[in-house]
Order: C-alpha cells, then sequence, then structure tokens
C-alpha cells in the first residue's frame, strides 16, 4: 500500500465520512423529540458521542489538506500558488458562512437579524486557513521540523488555556467577537476550533515525508491508532499527574474536562482506521462526496434550514420525532442532498460548462 503522488483516497473518504456524520447529526439534532434524548439509552449515547467528534474531525482534515498541498510544492513563500488559492478558500469559506445566514425578507427590510453575526464551521475554517497561511509564510523560511514544532505548540497552547477563554465576553461588535466567544449564540468561536486545525497541519508536515521517501501508509496509520487510543485512554490520567506533582489551576481545569484531547483521540484512530482501509475506497461515490463537502454543506443548509427564505424542513417537520423516525428521516436526508451535488456535477454541472464554452466562442 504504497502512498503515490495521486490524491490521497483515504483522505476524501474521510471527509466524506466527516460530512455523512455532520448531515445525520444536523437532522436528528433538530428533529428528534426531547422525550427520546435519553442518555441511559445505548443508541442515543452512542450517537451523542459519534457527534461530537464530527467537528475534531472535520477541521483536523482542513489542516492537514492544505498544508500537505501547500508542502507538495516546490515554490516557497509566497511564490508557492497555493498560498494565493488558500487566501481565496479562506475568504470565500467566510462569504459563504454570512450569505448562508441571510434572510431576504429582513434583508429587503434593510434589517440583518443576529443571527447573520454568528459564526458557523464555515467562518471559522475559513479564518483556520487564513491563520495556517499566515505561519506558513512566516516560517517557511525554517525547518519543516520548526514549522511542525511550532503547530504543535500553538495547538496545544489553545487547548490547555481553553478554561480560561471559553466564558470570556468581548466588549465588540458582534461581527468580531463572535468569533472569539459563543457569548453572541454561535456555535463555533477560533479557539478551541483553530487548534485541531493546527494538528492537522502539523500531521501534513509528517506525512508529507511519505511520498517522497515512497514508505507505506502502515507506519503512519498504526502510530495514529495508538497515538489515538493513548489520548482517548490515557491522557487525562498523565494530566492529573502533572497537576499532581506541580499542582497547577489551570491544568487542574482542564483536567475536569479534558474533552479537547479525547476528541482528538477519536480523530487520530479514524485517521489510522481509514489509512488501514484506503483501498477499498477507489473509484466510489464515497469518494466524490468527499471532494464536494462545500457544495455537500451548501445544499443541506439550504434544504434544512431554508437560508435566505427560512422555508426548509425545520419548519414543516415536527421537532418531536422517534428515535425509528429520526433514523429513517435522517437516511432519506442524507441520500436527497448527496443525490442533488452528485447529481448536478455528474450529469448538470458539465453542461453547464459547455454553455460557458460555446458563449465565449462567439
Amino acid at each position: 500500500m504504497l502512498v503515490s503522488k495521486k490524491r490521497l483516497y483515504f483522505i476524501d473518504a474521510l471527509r466524506a465520512f466527516a460530512i455523512l456524520m455532520m448531515l445525520q447529526g444536523h437532522f436528528v439534532s433538530t428533529f428528534l423529540g426531547d422525550a427520546f434524548r435519553n442518555n441511559n439509552d445505548i443508541i442515543y449515547s452512542i450517537w451523542a458521542y459519534c457527534r461530537g467528534f464530527t467537528a475534531p474531525v472535520f477541521f483536523t482534515i482542513t489542516g492537514f489538506i492544505f498544508v500537505f498541498l501547500l508542502l507538495k510544492n516546490p515554490n516557497k513563500g509566497l511564490k508557492n500558488p497555493r498560498v494565493i488559492k488558500g487566501i481565496r478558500r479562506g475568504f470565500e469559506l467566510i462569504i459563504w458562512g454570512y450569505l448562508l445566514r441571510l434572510n431576504l425578507f429582513g434583508l429587503l427590510q434593510g434589517k440583518l437579524y443576529p443571527a447573520f453575526f454568528q459564526t458557523d464551521v464555515l467562518h471559522i475554517i475559513g479564518l483556520s486557513l487564513l491563520i495556517l497561511i499566515g505561519l506558513y509564510v512566516l516560517f517557511h523560511k525554517f525547518s519543516s521540523v520548526i514549522f511542525q514544532w511550532v503547530l504543535i505548540g500553538s495547538a496545544l497552547t489553545i487547548f490547555m488555556l481553553e478554561p480560561l477563554y471559553k466564558t470570556i465576553e468581548l466588549d465588540l461588535h458582534p461581527i468580531l467577537s463572535s468569533y472569539f466567544t459563543k457569548a453572541n449564540g454561535g456555535v463555533f468561536s477560533i479557539f478551541p476550533w483553530l487548534g485541531y486545525c493546527l494538528l492537522g497541519a502539523a500531521f501534513a508536515v509528517l506525512f508529507s515525508h511519505t511520498q517522497k521517501n515512497k514508505t507505506t501508509l502502515l507506519p503512519y496509520a498504526s502510530g495514529s491508532l495508538l497515538l489515538g487510543l493513548f489520548l482517548m485512554f490515557g491522557s487525562s490520567y498523565v494530566l492529573k499527574g502533572i497537576d499532581f506533582i506541580f499542582k497547577i489551576p489551570l491544568l487542574a481545569m482542564v483536567t475536569e474536562n479534558n474533552y479537547l484531547l479525547i476528541r482528538l483521540g477519536n480523530t487520530l484512530v479514524l485517521f489510522g482506521v481509514f489509512m488501514l482501509l484506503e483501498n477499498y475506497f477507489k473509484k466510489s461515490y464515497f469518494l466524490e462526496i468527499g471532494q464536494r463537502t462545500l457544495s455537500v454543506y451548501i445544499i443541506h443548509y439550504f434544504v434544512l434550514y431554508g437560508t435566505w427564505f427560512g422555508l426548509g424542513l425545520n419548519r414543516i417537520i415536527p421537532h418531536n420525532l422517534s428515535t425509528t423516525e429520526s433514523i429513517a428521516g435522517a437516511i432519506v436526508f442524507v441520500l436527497v442532498v448527496c443525490t442533488l451535488v452528485l447529481g448536478y456535477y455528474r450529469y448538470g454541472f458539465p453542461i453547464e460548462r459547455s454553455m460557458r464554452k460555446r458563449i465565449r466562442l462567439r
């Protein structure tokens, strides 16, 4: 199982897995009745746990893919075309984040509702990409090892300082403060989620040597699995041991709720599993979904929440579905969204591209 110079299939497969988890998670969390949200129910507790690692996986993959492609290009610093592409992509994601939160009826009345200023996953991924580009430009003249440890050190600092900033309130305009605090009702803020992007980027620096040396994926898969399992089941004990010796109040607060490192462990285990299974994902619809995650996210937002017109499924379907109804509904929802996206890229997009060429030739 050699790493070729072509696309990394396991990454596309992992992206597909993450976006499908997000689709079903958004559907179930929206429509499942409160009476069925029982942590003593094994099905619900497994679903809730799995939903918790969806975002960490997505942010880690984002950092990994971007930096891997960045380092793959022989040009360095600002001469690397991936820098400009990354800047464009970062701002594209941020702009889409705001566009999806627009309400046309309010806009026609000259109003921007508070929800418009709340940051979502697209805003934070976009900003994280811009920060990654800044770090790359600053450290591209140093060795890749130094760049890697800057990424790891920055990420761990963000994780360890989480108790200090998780409840912070900033006296700034909502459009700015939403990037740093959840006080305005946003779901995502730059901290701690940037940490996962940075760690994904650090993993990409290490992984980039694979392509140069033509080594197999097995050592990386094994290492990812072992480190992931350690973070899941052993990191809390290590933190408690360090706290017992040094009596650091901040570390004690981190130890009490060590979810960031545990979720990183979940992510690394998934990385390892998908690397081991890479050969099974080649030439499948699953990979196509992983290559169209932004389109899937946009379409799901329109279908589920209605976005510009506020007329989505959340206004039609009652929010008290049973577990069975929620599962069935989530399956249909995922199939519909994926069919719309893949159908467009397989049939609609080629037609659209052909029409554009004809217009240019006239």
